[in-house]
């Protein structure tokens, strides 16, 4: 049996705290070297397009309805800009930064810090996934590990029902990835795609009122501007959804903390 197995890394067991100290304190030493902004929940996510598109959403949301999805008691990072994103750069560092969470000094009744990873239903990110919640790793989808979905049902936070509802609600664009840029209305990917023509590869794909672009990496920048510019809250009603599912999993409020007066 390996170090990682014995001592269950990747599977949220944890021995009894090796250093002093406050919690959080070393994953917060690390996460600042890395340029993470750590909050008490965070959503590690590969690149940083996908925490654009978050953002903007929650954003959007809170001047509608004056609430916060994003702040202080939830954050949302990149693994890195260009070459340091990705799936996997992700794996690493999502494994390197929850086993520094193992070691952290800690009241065992209190997670101090919790991170989860999010990554895109294409066939890099569902690679990543299973990597993550492979054996040798053992985090659990849907608790540790969350792909991107057009539907995230928050009515269970048990893994094994949520990876059962979820492949249900789901079901009818199985066939399609779904990336974070998926969940922006039609309307608006397909206005910049007429703008843009040079930015997509071949055609989009829709399936059963879902639909699937997929994007030259050099125009991805250029569509999360867009998207902030240009999109009302309906138009990214998906992206809000998918927050407050991962705040719901986190046990945050899921519609968001009132926003300071």
């Amino acid at each position: 049996m390996n170090r990682q197995a014995r001592h269950g890394e990747g599977s949220g067991e944890r021995d009894a705290p090796l250093l002093g100290g406050q919690p959080g304190d070393i994953v917060r030493a690390y996460a600042g070297r890395k340029g993470y902004p750590l909050a008490g929940r965070n959503i590690i996510v590969e690149g940083t397009t996908d925490v654009d598109h978050l953002t903007t959403a929650a954003s959007v949301y809170e001047a509608e309805e004056h609430l916060a999805l994003l702040g202080e008691d939830l954050s949302v990072f990149a693994v890195g800009e260009r070459q340091d994103g990705g799936t996997r750069n992700l794996v690493q560092e999502f494994q390197t930064l929850r086993n520094i969470l193992r070691v952290e000094p800690y009241a065992p009744e209190d997670d101090a810090i919790r991170i989860i990873a999010l990554l895109d239903k294409d066939n890099a990110g569902q690679r990543a996934i299973y990597t993550l919640t492979s054996r040798e790793v053992g985090f659990v989808e849907f608790r540790d590990v969350f792909p991107v979905a057009r539907i995230m049902p928050r009515d269970t936070r048990d893994a094994r029902q949520l990876a059962k509802r979820f492949r249900e609600r789901n079901a009818p664009w199985s066939m399609i990835d779904c990336e974070i840029e998926d969940l922006v209305a039609d309307n608006v990917l397909a206005s910049f795609a007429e703008s843009n023509p040079e930015a997509l590869r071949g055609e989009p794909r829709r399936v059963e009122g879902a639909h699937h672009y997929e994007w030259e990496g050099h125009a991805k920048p250029a569509l999360a501007r867009y998207v902030n510019e240009n999109a009302l809250l309906d138009d990214i009603s998906a992206i809000v959804d998918l927050l407050k599912s991962l705040r719901y999993a986190l046990d945050l409020v899921p519609d968001g903390q009132p926003r300071p007066a």
